[in-house]
């Protein structure tokens, strides 16, 4: 049975309503996604500490290491009272580079980037 005038004049703009609303959902739901891939993969969290840097202060002498973990050898030293730069986070880890040794130290690894644990950093509000 052949559709009658009416019916064809509202096949089309309900049909590109359809297509719209489809196209409309998918975005949405790719936007959304896409947010929450990076706010939980710390990219975010990475991006920003790029524009405003944290700063803290060494509470007592630490190492640095090349990991979030003790399981490998220091890469360098914090002295008590240094200021260093939080580049990132990772649970109660800081990926840090040192701005200034609290005091002057001899030998040992001398690298100026590295991981710290947070309870031997005081975090200073900017």
């Amino acid at each position: 049975m052949p559709l009658s005038r009416k019916e064809r004049r509202w096949k089309g703009p309900i049909r590109r309503f359809a297509i719209f609303l489809l196209f409309a959902v998918i975005f949405t739901g790719a936007l959304y996604g896409t947010a929450v891939y990076f706010r939980n993969s710390g990219i975010i969290e990475s991006v920003r500490n790029r524009f405003s840097p944290k700063i803290a202060v060494a509470n007592t002498d630490v190492y640095l290491r090349p990991e979030p973990n003790t399981n490998n050898d220091p890469v360098g030293l914090v002295t008590k009272n240094s200021r260093v730069r939080i580049v990132a986070t990772q649970d109660n880890w800081y990926q840090v580079d040192i701005v200034e040794q609290g005091r002057q130290r001899a030998g040992g690894p001398n690298s100026t980037h590295g991981w710290l644990y947070g309870k031997y950093v005081d975090i200073q509000e900017n």
